[in-house]
């Protein structure tokens, strides 16, 4: 702990010194995606008492906590921001009552209530990052940036475990370690990939932007991440991860048939690669474990909590008074299946309508060209990966994860729902365009 206080406290003076040259707005910005994507830790202190789940079952600020408040405060006026704060707080109500009335308001419970209502901010907050990104190319080029850093972090503390140093603030580096498995800064190898896979939703479009600058920072990203992610064996992520890739650059509108040809070429070339890597822990394990197991108690969770759930945050603490594997802090290895478990069926549908809808938007919008186009076959080609993952584990619903889900849907939902005409852009962004068209 004190160890993160320390580099949040050295990352937050570094900020400050470059807020009078870049702005505050800006930094802000990099240090959501910052934070999301490299340290989403807790920054107060937290009890010995062990809690599986999504959080850390207190009422915890996180690293990213502060910065998206503080976004959000400067983004009440920005369209669309302000329904997402009133439907947060709709969510949050329905929840409370269901806390009080229904689950028996543990701490654990309020944890988990807080940490929905930080994604659903999150999403508000996409809206109103993607609104200034249409009018100011340097922020473009900083969130570019600023992903490109987080992997390649990931990339130095993975070759760094490799080599059989922890570099991680988790005791539980040594275990994966120990089995040749980098986890970067997370504290579980799928991690990565995970993160990987929501920046894709907003590094695909960029690699279509009109800067070349933007272009070639997220090409770089997007290119760094395959192998990391591949390193971690984490074998539906990295699948998730690859696929996304080729996926984009064969929907790429403007390719020919033989440069979609060459994309299978290469496609089929990383796969043996790929597979080199994943095809010992496949024959290890070929089953995923535990999953039927765990697939069977949920179900069997479901038929009793279908409607009302047994409570945010307290799977394993009621499953687990019946359930070994429970107690040891595994459920139900299915996103949306927990969700309905934990929140009931109404909860589960109000807290996943914002990605629906995003879907639905990028659906509607994929033959579009441009900027709508490029968002809208970004999403979908991300979508498969992500319901895979959903459907075979619950990371995604893990503290910075399911925030930065949160936030790259409300980026995407702007940009699919909405665009600004030329006179009300970036005079830079303008010029760029008509360069890149030419």
């Amino acid at each position: 702990m004190n160890l993160i206080l320390l580099g949040f406290a050295g990352v937050a003076i570094g900020l400050a010194l470059l807020g009078p040259v870049l702005g505050l707005s800006r930094l802000l910005t990099v240090g959501l995606v910052m934070s999301l994507a490299v340290a989403p830790y807790p920054l107060s202190e937290t009890s010995d008492q062990v809690h599986y789940g999504n959080t850390t079952g207190e009422l915890t600020v996180m690293t990213y906590t502060l910065v998206l408040v503080s976004l959000l405060v400067g983004m009440t006026k920005l369209r669309g921001v302000g329904r997402v704060v009133v439907y947060t707080g709709i969510v949050v109500s329905y929840l409370s009552v269901l806390a009080i009335f229904s689950w028996g308001a543990t701490l654990a419970q309020w944890s988990g209530i807080a940490h929905i209502a930080t994604t659903l901010v999150a999403v508000g907050v996409g809206i109103g990052i993607a609104q200034r990104m249409e009018k100011d190319l340097l922020l473009v080029r900083l969130i570019a940036l600023a992903c490109l850093i987080a992997i390649a972090i990931q990339i130095i503390l993975s070759c760094a475990q490799l080599l059989g140093i922890s570099a991680s603030v988790y005791d539980d580096a040594a275990y994966f370690v120990a089995e040749h498995r980098p986890i970067g800064s997370f504290n579980h190898p799928s991690l990565i990939g995970k993160i990987a896979l929501l920046l894709f939703v907003i590094l695909l479009p960029l690699t279509r932007h009109t800067d070349r600058l933007t272009r070639r920072l997220s090409w770089a990203t997007v290119i760094l991440a395959v192998p990391v992610v591949t390193a971690t064996q984490a074998r539906v992520n990295t699948l998730a991860v690859l696929a996304a890739v080729v996926l984009w650059l064969l929907f790429d509108p403007r390719l020919s048939r033989k440069g979609r040809l060459g994309v299978l070429v290469g496609a089929g070339i990383a796969s043996i690669a790929v597979g080199l890597v994943l095809l010992p822990r496949f024959l290890s394990d070929p089953e995923g474990g535990d999953r039927t197991a765990l697939l069977a108690t949920g179900l069997e969770q479901l038929r009793l909590h279908l409607w009302v759930g047994l409570g945010a945050e307290s799977y394993a603490e009621v499953v687990g008074q019946g359930d070994v594997l429970a107690a040891s802090g595994y459920p139900v290895h299915n996103t949306f299946l927990l969700a309905i478990i934990e929140l009931g069926l109404l909860g589960a549908v109000l807290l996943f309508a914002p990605f629906v809808v995003v879907v639905i938007y990028a659906i509607r919008s994929v033959r579009r060209s441009g900027p709508v186009g490029d968002s809208a076959r970004a999403v979908l080609v991300v979508l498969p990966g992500l319901l895979v993952i959903a459907m075979t584990g619950w990371g995604l619903l893990t503290a910075g994860t399911f925030v930065l889900w949160g936030l790259v849907t409300g980026m995407a939902y702007w940009t699919l729902r909405f665009v600004p005409p030329e006179e009300n852009r970036d005079p830079q962004l303008v010029a760029a365009a008509r360069d890149h068209l030419q």
